[in-house]
């Protein structure tokens, strides 16, 4: 079993997702079982933020996401993609209505 962990920091833009899904793209290349991703993120565009979270609820590969800092906006929609969630004891999350 090998595992990737992914370090995903930063907006939610789309720089970054198009990255973190090639990252993703590369993993199941790479015959990887399982993907660990951290997820501190302070938000950003919630367009591309559901982008994220319909690739990450289609992925193939068994996925966790932790939060290990921060939370917050648009970055919880790729947070709530996949069914293995976690977060450390000093984690924050921000949820509110989209503006």
């Amino acid at each position: 079993m090998t595992l990737r962990k992914i370090c995903y920091s930063g907006p939610i833009d789309i720089p970054n997702i198009n990255g973190l899904i090639l990252e993703l793209q590369k993993s199941v290349q790479d015959k990887v079982s399982e993907v660990y991703i951290e997820l501190p993120s302070a938000g950003g565009r919630f367009d591309v933020a559901f982008k994220a979270y319909d690739f990450l609820s289609n992925y193939e590969l068994p996925v966790t996401i932790c939060n290990v800092g921060e939370v917050s906006s648009s970055a919880i929609v790729p947070f709530m993609a996949v069914s293995k969630r976690s977060c450390r004891v000093d984690s924050k999350f921000l949820i509110h209505p989209p503006v």
